[in-house]
């Protein structure tokens, strides 16, 4: 009623909203195929570190370990600055908040981020314009937009894993988030309602 939650099973009821527009689940896999397909085509590489069907069975460790953030930064955090800001401010102080929140890994042994394997810099302009992605995913999704970004940010932690060596260059790195930047801002021009696009 007042757009509060009750309870953990009404928290679950809406963070696992699936009906949605069939639109949406076509901006989430064309979001992936952007952002993995602009690299490849400018690194030149289309190697994978795993075989394909790892992609599948690292969904569901990927859901707890990534996905799930955004039952915090969407669920929360975009509905109220999106109101406040509209689409771009608030994409962007949201993307500083998600910068934030994974420095720690970047100074924690055995992950990725503190090995090396991920760079700080290409990791934080990536953050930044999946950032506006979720933005525009919000704007589309309706009711179901949080499934919708946690479903997006499963599947691309997912694809990285495969994919990691060749998202590792800076050429491909900035390609890849412009496009993924443009194409959000396109996303939230086509479903804005009147006066909310600042």
């Amino acid at each position: 009623k007042n757009h509060e939650i009750t309870g953990f099973r009404e928290w679950l009821k809406t963070v696992f909203c699936v009906k949605n527009r069939i639109s949406v689940y076509f901006l989430i896999a064309a979001g992936l195929v952007l952002y993995f397909g602009t690299h490849m085509a400018v690194s030149n590489r289309t190697e994978t570190t795993l075989p394909f069907y790892m992609f599948f069975l690292s969904l569901p460790g990927n859901l707890i370990i990534g996905g799930l953030e955004d039952a915090g930064w969407t669920y929360v955090l975009q509905p109220r600055l999106d109101k406040k800001f509209g689409f771009l401010i608030s994409s962007a102080l949201i993307g500083i908040v998600w910068v934030f929140w994974h420095i720690p890994l970047f100074f924690i042994p055995g992950t990725n981020h503190c090995e090396g394997l991920i760079d700080f810099g290409m990791f934080n302009v990536q953050v930044m314009a999946l950032s506006f992605f979720r933005g525009a995913i919000y704007k589309a999704a309706g009711k179901g937009y949080v499934f919708a970004y946690v479903l997006f940010h499963t599947m691309f932690n997912a694809a990285f894993s495969l994919f990691g060596p060749v998202t590792a260059t800076w050429a491909g790195t900035i390609a890849a988030n412009a496009i993924i930047v443009l194409f959000s801002v396109g996303i939230a021009a086509v479903y804005h309602k009147p006066k909310e696009i600042t």
